[in-house]
């Protein structure tokens, strides 16, 4: 079974008809005699039409990650994507299931905080485009600032850990969203509980030595984004148990998400950043991350939105539909998380013979209404 996750693809249904009119069949009876235009997403079409829709709560990517690998949520973010960095730097090290990674820690990662309005922003972490020299020059001026909880690592230039001490009280709230869940939405304020002091002082320390930092007033004078926050989010550590999955039925895992192949590496499942269906081997479960619709629909960029989900058609819907039919792939399942509502789209060979089931349009896929 190939199982693809899509974040980004649901909308509200007027939102789906206006940015799917003339990619899909419409949704309104045609007059009589009418005859229908061809779709521009005959596959994808295909597969709404004769496959089993079903309308799912809320979810994120993550947690329809831990959902397909049976892990409890929310995940150890920090935990795991500095797992999955070990593994890659360690490739000639043999796999264990012994490896831990010293106890708990937070993602601590850079953020540029835009003022929209009367709200601050997340930009996406990856405009910043920051440089490991600039990341590593900006945790040693702010490593002091949490020194009484922890030692700042910067893994990438974009994710770094802070690796809580033994004594430092654990997090058993959360002090933020996600941040991949919370790129283009307003920025909510820290937990005001009083177990959230320590890091609220922190956070508002650091926040004032990056307002004046070398670097970000070197990036500010070439007109470049600058670091004006942290994000503390994916608290805990791993479990004693690295292998918590004895049935599983993934075999191999495709994500550029760190978290994601940490949660893999976790189960001592294979994967790679490659998103590419020729990677796809014959008779194995694979479960691939196609994230290129979630940024655009975050944004309410439409024009970069349909132009995904037009690649998407060429390069996934089309090939695999193909392989379906051929009997390469026994079934599809889609997953589609979303802010107000997630679906999953189940389909195998046999229902693809199914004629009388037309294809459907992708307002199928809506929100439901309140």
């Amino acid at each position: 079974m190939l199982t693809l996750i899509i974040p980004g693809l649901i909308w509200p249904y007027q939102a789906l008809l206006d940015l799917t009119s003339g990619l899909t069949p419409s949704p309104k009876p045609r007059p009589q005699n009418t005859p229908s235009l061809p779709s521009i997403l005959p596959a994808f079409s295909t597969l709404l039409g004769r496959g089993k829709l079903t309308h799912l709560p809320p979810a994120t990517v993550h947690q329809a990650v831990a959902h397909r690998l049976g892990l409890p949520t929310p995940l150890p973010a920090a935990a795991l994507r500095e797992l999955a960095l070990h593994a890659a730097r360690a490739v000639n090290t043999p796999a264990t299931n012994t490896y831990h990674l010293p106890g708990s820690m937070l993602c601590l990662d850079p953020v540029h905080l835009s003022i929209e309005q009367t709200r601050l922003r997340v930009d996406d972490p990856q405009h910043l485009a920051l440089s490991m020299a600039e990341a590593e020059t900006i945790a040693v001026s702010l490593a002091p600032t949490f020194s009484t909880l922890g030692t700042l690592t910067v893994l990438t230039p974009n994710a770094w850990n802070l690796h809580l001490y033994s004594h430092t009280p654990a997090l058993n709230f959360p002090l933020a969203p996600p941040l991949p869940e919370s790129i283009a939405r307003a920025a909510p304020p820290l937990s005001a509980t009083s177990a959230a002091a320590s890091w609220r002082q922190a956070i508002n320390e650091a926040n004032m030595i990056l307002h004046t930092h070398p670097v970000n007033l070197s990036r500010s004078g070439q007109g470049k984004p600058t670091v004006n926050s942290l994000w503390p989010w994916g608290a805990g550590a791993l479990p004693t148990d690295l292998n918590t999955c004895k049935h599983l039925s993934v075999d191999r895992i495709h994500s550029h998400d760190l978290v994601i192949q940490g949660a893999a590496r976790s189960q001592n499942i294979a994967y790679t950043p490659s998103l590419s269906i020729a990677e796809l081997k014959p008779k194995e479960h694979a479960l691939y991350v196609l994230d290129a619709l979630d940024l655009p629909a975050r944004t309410g960029d439409t024009y970069t939105w349909r132009a995904a989900l037009l690649e998407l058609e060429k390069d996934w819907f089309v090939p695999l539909l193909q392989a379906l039919h051929a009997g390469h792939i026994p079934q599809i399942q889609l997953i589609a998380p979303g802010d107000e509502a997630s679906i999953t789209l189940s389909i195998k060979r046999y229902q693809l013979w199914q004629f009388w089931r037309k294809p459907a349009p992708m307002t199928v896929l809506a929100t439901p209404t309140h």
